[in-house]
């Protein structure tokens, strides 16, 4: 897990009213803040993302509709802070959702699990590809995909067959195909959410 602390949209809309029409005082003590917190991380590239109530329920998944941005330097969190907060649709109930800022993980592999597939709603699907998780969630590729089914089978497509048997790739794989260990893992962040997740994960092999 990635350091990271949050921004609420309460205490952001706090800060308007605090300094209504005066911009430059609020980004100082936004900066102030986001200094304070940023002194325990050692860091220097960030991920920077809304998180909202209710992005992902049972009759809809909401990815893509809320801003991500990726290899943000220290120096620009506050500012970028700030575009991601006037970018929000104001019809949304600001009071139930925060800016999460992270340290950035290139990883070497990364992907998504569909705890529930979405289009059967039956096995769990885990589908990456080498490189970050933009490469599976911007669909600019075809990933590599493991079916894990409710009993512990592990079903793997024809490509991922042929990749397993170059050895740099073998043990990562290994490690996403433990099947029993992962989906407890994910099933454990579904029942805590109460309702079937798509969950983005990298793994970083150092």
């Amino acid at each position: 897990m990635p350091m990271y602390f949050i921004i609420p949209f309460k205490d952001y809309n706090d800060l308007l009213k605090k300094y209504k029409g005066k911009e430059k005082d609020l980004l100082e003590e936004l900066d102030t803040n986001i200094s304070y917190a940023l002194s325990f991380m050692s860091g220097q590239l960030f991920a920077i993302r809304t998180s909202m109530i209710g992005e992902d329920t049972k009759r809809w998944a909401k990815a893509g509709e809320y801003i991500s941005l990726t290899d943000v330097d220290r120096e620009s969190i506050p500012i970028v802070v700030t575009k991601i907060f006037n970018a929000i649709d104001p019809n949304h109930n600001l009071e139930s959702g925060s800016v999460i800022i992270q340290e950035m993980i290139h990883g070497d592999i990364s992907g998504v699990t569909f705890t529930v597939n979405p289009i059967d709603n039956n096995n769990m699907i885990i589908e990456f590809s080498m490189g970050g998780a933009e490469n599976v969630t911007s669909g600019s590729l075809t990933p590599y995909s493991i079916e894990i089914t409710k009993e512990g089978l592990i079903l793997y497509d024809e490509n991922l067959i042929q990749l397993n048997n170059q050895n740099e790739f073998r043990e990562m794989i290994n490690s996403i195909s433990n099947s029993t260990n992962n989906y407890r893992i994910f099933k454990e962040i579904e029942s805590l959410m109460r309702d079937p997740q798509d969950i983005e994960w990298t793994i970083k092999n150092e």
